[in-house]
Order: C-alpha cells, then sequence, then structure tokens
C-alpha cells in the first residue's frame, strides 16, 4: 500500500495469533506504518514516554535509548516495521518488530515485537490488542514464521493479551538483566 496503512476486516472474529492486515479505523483509530519523518519523530515521542513511565534510564536499558536516538534504525524494512497508532489523528501508541540475534547473525524466521506502548487514556479500549494484531499480521506478511516477546510479569493486562492471542512462555531468548526478575519470554508460532 502507498500509503503503508494497516487494516483488518472488523467484522470477523480474529483468531487467536491471526491478524489480517490492511488500514485499521475504527472510530477515529488508525494504525499505519511510520515512515514519514513526522510519524518517526511521533513514534520517538511515544517511547520517550514509555521510558519515563517504566523508570528506565540510560545506564539500565542502553538498548532502549539506542532505539530512541537511531529511529527508525533496527525497526526498518525490509526485517523490521514500526507502527504508529492514531486516535483522532493524535499519536497514541506504538510498537515495532526488529530481527532476533542469534550466534550468527540474526535467526532466519524469527521477529522479535518490541516497544509495544499505549498512551495511558488509550488503555482497556481493544487497542493494544489491534496494535498487536497490526504487528502479527506485517510479521506474517514478511514471511516469519516465530514471533517473540518479553514483558514484564507485572503489566498483566499486557500479559493476559498475549496470550489471549496465543503466544506462549519460552527459555529467554537473549540476555535478561539483573533487575528485571519478572521478565517473561514469549513466542507465538505463526506457520
Amino acid at each position: 500500500m502507498a500509503n503503508h496503512e494497516i487494516s483488518r476486516n472488523r467484522h470477523a472474529p480474529a483468531e487467536p495469533g491471526h491478524a489480517d492486515s490492511g488500514p485499521i479505523r475504527t472510530a477515529g483509530f488508525a494504525i499505519r506504518e511510520a515512515v514519514s519523518a513526522a510519524d518517526v519523530e511521533a513514534v520517538r515521542a511515544l517511547l520517550r514516554d514509555y521510558m519515563a513511565e517504566q523508570g528506565l534510564t540510560p545506564g539500565s536499558s542502553p538498548r532502549a535509548y539506542e532505539d530512541l536516538k537511531d529511529l527508525p534504525g533496527r525497526y526498518a524494512r525490509p526485517s523490521g516495521r514500526l507502527l504508529l497508532a492514531l486516535q483522532d489523528g493524535q499519536p497514541a501508541g506504538c510498537g515495532g518488530l526488529t530481527d532476533v540475534p542469534g550466534p550468527d547473525g540474526p535467526i532466519p524466521g524469527w521477529t522479535e515485537m518490541k516497544r509495544v506502548y499505549l498512551a495511558p487514556g488509550f488503555r482497556g479500549l481493544g487497542r493494544g490488542r489491534a496494535l498487536a494484531q497490526a504487528l502479527l499480521g506485517q510479521a506474517r506478511e514478511a514471511g516469519y514464521t516465530r514471533v517473540v516477546l518479553s514483558t514484564r510479569i507485572r503489566w498483566r493486562e499486557a500479559h493476559a493479551m498475549y496470550h489471549s492471542l496465543g503466544f506462549r512462555e519460552i527459555a529467554p531468548f537473549k540476555h535478561k538483566p539483573e533487575d528485571m526478575g519478572d521478565l517473561q519470554f514469549m513466542a507465538l508460532d505463526l506457520a
């Protein structure tokens, strides 16, 4: 699509772990790929809010700060994606896909869903689920066979949503920081 909008059929129930791709537009809500400079800056602002909300610092989460500085960076095509959610034209959330590093380069067929964030005023309305489904649709479209993620167990709503989409707990696929004892690793096989 030239405008890089993501959509799905709102009348068909979503199967766990499946999402149609195409514009998600409902009651002023839309999700699109962040390709313009303005969209990338909107994602950057949302990620600053996310990092402040989580109490992340350059010392505690250097990779998050690298991502912030280098956007779209590792979330750029061809292997990555960076999505922006808008409510009535205003930035409401974001999320991305990126390679999963292995000992000999990216793990073939795997992508990591990262930085899925909704501003507080947009939570509890199904927007996070729509964003996760849009990212899953993008992963399928890109040919990935497995989507992995890490989330905090204390983020109960997010954890429950990922379970409802078909994600299951797995062994860590990357380093687990000592100060994040409640970090849970999850995966969804798309094939």
